[in-house]
């Protein structure tokens, strides 16, 4: 320790007094302003040596979960985690038949971090040669094997006399030339083309409709498709022409038994639409 006088200018060397500075360990100097016996003013100076605190440890940021956004094949899987994450009043699932997809919103009622999970119905394995066959051309005898060979999920008409139908089409073309004078006269040439069947030299109808049925996705009933045939004839050869108009309505009866699942395993707000969101628009 020591004292200066206020009055009297005293350049102080304290080097010496101050120890030598240890690892773990601080000098600590302070002025202290004081009043001597005899009334005057001193600061006294006190220096000492202290051992350092140790640094708090640093916690390390633990990064933020990302939302989820499950998407479930399985349609029991899906009412399942909706059943344990989802709370009754306050969740909703909407079943889109054109994206072929359910979602499901866990918390409507969540102002903040609101989480998405889905339900992607997949197409079930005896339905998909046909839809792959549907809108498209097939030459007749491969369109004639593809029946034979899926014949099974055909109603009507007969899977393996359609087969033996169509494998056996044959296209016969009549030309005529026309020529004359006069008012009303054909002149040209005019093609006639007839496609048909025959089996045993007897003229057979080719059918303009067949139905199948199969399931449209997995975890669904089997369901009745109409499926329309145009068969014309082309450069290449005689094709066969498939549509399917009631396909869009056969979906929509597969997509209702898995909103029917999801209403009675979870008792959840289900229906058909889409879940969408935008931002708010504030009137200041």
């Amino acid at each position: 320790m020591s004292m200066l006088n206020e009055d009297t200018d005293v350049k102080l060397n304290i080097g010496g007094e101050l120890r030598q500075i240890h690892p773990g360990t601080e000098t600590i100097i302070d002025v202290i302003n004081e009043v001597g016996d005899d009334g005057i003013p001193i600061k006294r100076i006190v220096h000492g040596n202290r051992r350092l605190q140790p640094e708090p440890p640093t916690e390390r940021e633990v990064a933020r979960a990302k939302a989820r956004d499950h998407e479930f094949h399985s349609i029991d899987a899906f009412c399942g985690y909706l059943s344990r994450e989802c709370e009754v009043l306050s969740s909703l699932v909407l079943a889109d038949v054109d994206s072929e997809r359910m979602r499901a919103t866990l918390d409507e009622s969540a102002e903040s971090d609101r989480e998405f999970v889905q339900f992607a119905a997949t197409t079930h394995p005896l339905f998909r040669p046909w839809l792959d066959l549907v809108d498209t051309s097939t030459p007749v005898l491969d369109f004639a094997l593809f029946a034979m060979r899926y014949r099974s999920a055909i109603v009507q008409p007969d899977g393996r006399e359609l087969a033996l139908t169509f494998s056996q089409i044959k296209s016969s073309k009549t030309i005529t030339k026309k020529s004359g004078v006069g008012a009303k006269t054909l002149n040209g040439v005019m093609v006639e083309t007839v496609i048909g069947s025959e089996r045993h030299e007897v003229a057979v109808e080719l059918p303009e409709r067949m139905t199948i049925c199969v399931p449209l996705f997995l975890d669904t009933d089997p369901v009745d498709v109409d499926l329309d045939l145009l068969v014309t004839d082309t450069p290449n050869g005689i094709v066969v022409f498939v549509a399917a108009p009631s396909l869009q309505e056969a979906k929509f009866r597969a997509f209702g038994q898995f909103v029917e699942t999801v209403r009675k395993q979870t008792e959840l707000l289900v229906g058909f639409g889409r879940v969408r969101e935008r931002d708010w628009n504030l009137i200041r």
